[in-house]
């Protein structure tokens, strides 16, 4: 358990061997048990993904948040996925909307991952060494039982960024959202889309969660474009459930006032303005302490 508390995780407190090495395990960094940078970019890679205040410190909420995984690894289950091929799309909610998706994917030599299937997914205790993220059941699987939302309340797709650079297509598993796009030339499917999940504050009920590998900006030149194909992909969702609905986007900093560079005013030019100016999309609300995004639309970037 992660009980020691320094006021300040910075790598200068006297932690020892075996708790950073635990740590790091649970992180997904290189075990060393020292630390280091690589130990201090996962744990607030984790804070940011948990909405913790990112400082990579070890503040009481993030031992509990550290605690809670551990739980998880250490529950004693395990499940192996050798017959699962993770660039194979499942069946899971396939349709027009994906089809027209996959063929976009394969014409501009995109891999589309699928990682909707949750009783598919990985559950052993390699799993931040094999797959690169935490397998933490309050993070990456939905609310228990699986709460599937009306078509008629989810109209926004939500811009997030992950705040670190070069997260890979295999750490879509441990994303809490519906779509991620990594650093590398891929689409990876999370979640089926009317899938209730915690990504968004106070967006969570009406929104779907689009995650960017990036910090404030994008990781790779190709996620506009990837990015843009998503948005199309959305719009299409949507109407085929509601013919002729409006659809809207919208930045995670409008749902909560921790999330201020979240994602960005690049991606928000090139994505969210974008979907506004091409595709119609109206611009998304401002709910709980969110902050609208008019810097973002007044400034070029």
């Amino acid at each position: 358990m992660f009980n020691e508390s320094p006021s300040e995780f910075t790598g200068e407190q006297s932690l020892s061997p075996e708790y950073i090495d635990r740590l790091q395990r649970i992180l997904g960094a290189p075990p060393s048990g020292s630390w280091d940078e690589a130990t201090e970019a996962a744990l607030r890679e984790f804070q940011a993904s948990q909405g913790l205040t990112v400082d990579g410190r070890l503040s009481d909420e993030t031992r509990a948040a550290l605690n809670a995984i551990d739980r998880v690894d250490d529950d004693g289950s395990s499940s192996e996925d050798l017959d699962f091929s993770f660039s194979t799309p499942s069946s899971v909610g396939d349709g027009p909307p994906l089809e027209e998706l996959r063929a976009w994917c394969e014409a501009n030599q995109v891999e589309l991952i699928d990682y909707r299937d949750l009783n598919k997914w990985p559950r052993n205790k390699t799993y931040p060494e094999d797959y690169g993220y935490p397998r933490d059941k309050s993070r990456s699987d939905p609310p228990k039982g699986g709460v599937m939302r009306d078509w008629d309340s989810i109209t926004t797709l939500m811009l997030h960024t992950t705040a670190v650079g070069g997260m890979t297509a295999k750490r879509g598993i441990g994303i809490p959202c519906h779509l991620y796009l990594p650093k590398e030339n891929a689409i990876v499917l999370c979640h089926e889309l009317d899938l209730l999940l915690y990504h968004g504050h106070s967006g969570n009920g009406f929104s779907v969660g689009l995650e960017i590998a990036g910090d404030s900006d994008w990781d790779s030149p190709t996620q506009i474009e990837r990015a843009r194909a998503l948005l199309r992909y959305f719009m299409a969702v949507r109407r085929a459930n509601r013919p002729d609905a409006n659809c809207a986007v919208m930045a995670h900093r409008m749902s909560h006032d921790s999330r201020t560079n979240d994602p960005g005013p690049r991606i928000w030019q090139d994505a969210g303005e974008w979907a506004i100016s091409e595709l119609g999309y109206k611009h998304g609300p401002v709910v709980g302490s969110g902050k609208d995004v008019d810097p973002w639309r007044l400034k070029a970037v």
